[in-house]
């Protein structure tokens, strides 16, 4: 037998059968919680009504009853704003100067799946679940030309992305049960980091003492430096979240009238 005749009869290779188009996993970012808490709480003018006014004066006269002025006046000099100094200290107290914040940071947040998702463990699953399904088999309709031809045209094309928008959503329930529904006080941990981070971003220093001596005050215990020093060290991950956003906050705080 030839060389011809050899390669004639010499079976060809299969070719291998392509890899389905996968799902593109959108996943949201792990800042997302911090970020989207801040946008809402900045809103603008919300501390210019009589009630928040009234707020923040009571603030700063239970800030002068406990002997804490000297702090806070040291934080101003040093160039901290007055009324962002006073928005951020209400948030990690649960005395929030801007009256719509009163049902998140005057009482505990979720403790639980059911509170926060209104399920519990099990039908929180299902429910990712069931999403995640219906996210692929929507992808595998969309894969088909007759149908999916139809989403090529302008007027369509916003379908095409509803696979990976719901993973994505998969991925924020994911992220918000493990932020608020561990039993945490997670809204006044996120003012108290609030105020932490701006007098660092605004001082270049954390001043420990100061803003020790301020919280010491509104929680009206005998909360002191080395109390804030450790609490800031177990938040390193918490702040390293946090920090980008802060100047969201403070550059919308209402000024003091």
């Amino acid at each position: 037998m030839n060389r011809q005749t050899k390669a004639f009869l010499k079976v060809p290779r299969r070719r291998k059968r392509s890899a389905p188009v996968s799902v593109k996993r959108l996943a949201v970012n792990p800042a997302s919680i911090e970020l989207a808490l801040l946008m809402w709480m900045s809103k603008e003018n919300w501390s210019e009504c009589e009630e928040s006014r009234k707020r923040l004066s009571v603030l700063e006269s239970e800030i002068a009853k406990h002997a804490a002025k000297g702090a806070l006046e040291s934080l101003l000099t040093a160039g901290c704003d007055r009324g962002a100094l006073l928005r951020s200290l209400g948030l990690s107290c649960g005395k929030p100067v801007d009256f719509v914040l009163d049902n998140w940071f005057t009482k505990l947040g979720p403790q639980s799946l059911q509170g926060l998702f209104g399920m519990d463990g099990r039908d929180f699953s299902a429910l990712k679940n069931s999403l995640l399904k219906a996210s692929d088999r929507i992808d595998g309709i969309n894969g088909r030309f007759e149908f999916g031809v139809l989403l090529t045209t302008s007027h369509l094309q916003m379908f095409q992305g509803i696979p990976s928008l719901l993973h994505g959503y998969v991925s924020l329930l994911d992220l918000a049960a493990k932020r608020l529904a561990r039993g945490a006080h997670f809204y006044r941990n996120l003012g108290k980091g609030i105020l932490t981070l701006y007098v660092k971003q605004q001082t270049g220093r954390f001043r420990d003492e100061e803003v020790s001596g301020l919280l010491a005050a509104v929680y009206d215990n005998e909360y002191g430096v080395i109390n804030h020093r450790d609490w800031r060290n177990e938040q390193k991950e918490f702040f390293a979240r946090l920090s980008p956003f802060i100047p969201l906050f403070h550059s919308r705080s209402a000024p003091q009238q």
